[in-house]
């Protein structure tokens, strides 16, 4: 399908990217010694098609294979909105998981700078009761009625970051994360132009700050 091989695409582009920083600093390309770091904290995710930002709680994981490279996945858990443009979409509660790839591209003593990208999926819990609320088929529904009902959307996540050590042996840790989140809509919706739409993709602004530690 078109928006499985555009995700594919661009994964293969975040991994690409991630695997040239890499390479690009042998310096810190040695075992690290600690090759899992388990952190928590929030994130801000600024959904750019309906208008709100959603703040949650996000657990992360990362596997270092090197001390350049790590397998890195985080969920993100949003219990709901109250700011939300349209009203059958107050108080949704929204699961983001994420899963890729992070290289290190600068170190310091205490200070790591990242790039990372991933892929995974956006969930839209069902809104009970709202729904009557929304036209009938008769017209195309508009988005914020089409996610009303429940709805998971395919991600693809590009950004990076930096992580900072709390104490001298690095294991304490300060994590600052900001990315593109693509989101890609799949359904028969009207847009927020009014324009309708069989599917499309969204840019959209998601940061995370969190607190680790590296076993």
């Amino acid at each position: 399908m078109t928006f499985v091989r555009d995700h594919l695409l661009a994964m293969s582009i975040a991994v690409s990217v991630v695997a040239l920083l890499a390479d690009s600093t042998p310096a810190v390309a040695q075992p690290s010694g600690r090759p899992v770091e388990a952190s928590a904290g929030v994130a801000a995710m600024r959904l750019s098609e309906l208008d709100e930002t959603n703040v949650g709680i996000r657990g992360g994981v990362a596997v270092h294979i090197t001390r350049a490279f790590a397998i890195d996945g985080a969920l993100t858990w949003f219990p709901g909105t109250s700011n939300a443009s349209t009203s059958v979409l107050d108080g949704q509660k929204r699961l983001l998981g994420v899963a890729g790839v992070k290289a290190v591209a600068v170190t310091t003593s205490r200070v790591e700078l990242f790039g990372r990208g991933g892929i995974g999926f956006l969930s839209f819990a069902s809104q009970e009761g709202t729904t009557p609320s929304c036209p009938s088929q008769i017209v195309t529904t508009t988005l914020a009625c089409g996610l009303a009902i429940g709805y998971t959307a395919f991600t693809t996540e590009i950004g990076g970051g930096a992580s900072i050590a709390l104490d001298a042996h690095g294991r304490l840790r300060v994590r600052v994360d900001a990315a593109d989140l693509l989101v890609r809509y799949g359904s028969v919706v009207a847009r927020s132009n009014g324009r309708a739409t069989d599917g499309f993709f969204s840019h959209n602004i998601l940061t995370s700050a969190s607190v680790g530690w590296r076993f």
